[in-house]
């Protein structure tokens, strides 16, 4: 008989794994593997196979995010060997000591790039709303003004308007399918060129849409957590469940 982790389900250990800060591919698979783990010896014998089927993502992000936090010290790995020397499910365990980035009371959950149901997160209409976005984008895109005088010329108008069809490239639509997950990126895309588009004048001419765009969808990311946040332990994993449906990037420049 294999010795090692009992089926008693780690719930105790998904609950410390709510309240670490930790970027969020890293985080719902932390939760995935806590939820696997006994409570008393904190182990599991998950493969990360099973994991990203759980969480709905591709193996590929697993296993980084499973590399992240073995670095971190969050988890460690014991590699198993079966009886004909072939290689099996590696051992893993919770390290519950690790309290380097706890922040309680938080959490940033889920590894998706679809955004958030209704019935989980109500949208109040305040926080997501478009001309805050764009008004915080600005504010970053933009150098603070300096007092014009013979000593500091007037800075020209440069950049270019947003045209329709404007896509971001594929290595930003990649970057932030990752670092804004609670964000449905084809959606979102939709209210940033129908925004800036509209947008008169020399405000409406940007250096960088790139950047631009990375950070309108960084804020809906933030927006989208702040909400996440009110949510109970329970309903947290319902949404990373729900929410984990690999959104293909192929999508949004389709």
């Amino acid at each position: 008989m294999q010795s090692g982790p009992s089926s008693a389900v780690g719930f105790k250990d998904a609950n410390w794994a709510y309240r670490l800060r930790l970027p969020t591919a890293q985080k719902v698979v932390l939760v995935a593997i806590a939820h696997s783990t006994d409570d008393k010896t904190h182990q599991t014998y998950v493969s990360q196979k099973t994991v990203a089927s759980m969480v709905e993502l591709s193996t590929s992000t697993v296993n980084a995010a499973v590399k992240e936090l073995v670095r971190k010290r969050v988890i460690s790995k014991t590699r198993r060997n079966g009886a004909g020397g072939y290689r099996t499910t590696d051992l893993i365990t919770v390290e519950r000591s690790y309290i380097g980035e706890t922040n309680i009371g938080e959490s940033n959950i889920g590894e998706t790039n679809v955004g958030v149901t209704a019935d989980l997160l109500p949208d109040d209409g305040g926080p997501t709303s478009e001309s805050r976005i764009a008004e915080e984008i600005n504010q970053i895109d933009q150098p603070e003004d300096q007092p014009v005088s013979s000593a500091t010329p007037r800075r020209s108008t440069t950049g270019t308007r947003l045209i329709e069809g404007w896509m971001p490239s594929p290595a930003v639509r990649e970057q932030m399918a990752l670092e804004a997950p609670l964000v449905d990126l084809r959606k979102e895309h939709e209210r940033f060129t129908d925004y800036w588009i509209g947008v008169p004048g020399a405000r409406g001419r940007k250096a960088n849409w790139d950047a631009t765009w990375r950070n309108w969808i960084r804020k809906a990311n933030e927006d989208a957590s702040r909400r996440q946040n009110k949510l109970t332990p329970e309903d947290r994993m319902r949404a990373t469940i729900a929410l984990g449906a690999d959104f293909s990037m192929k999508e949004l420049a389709s």
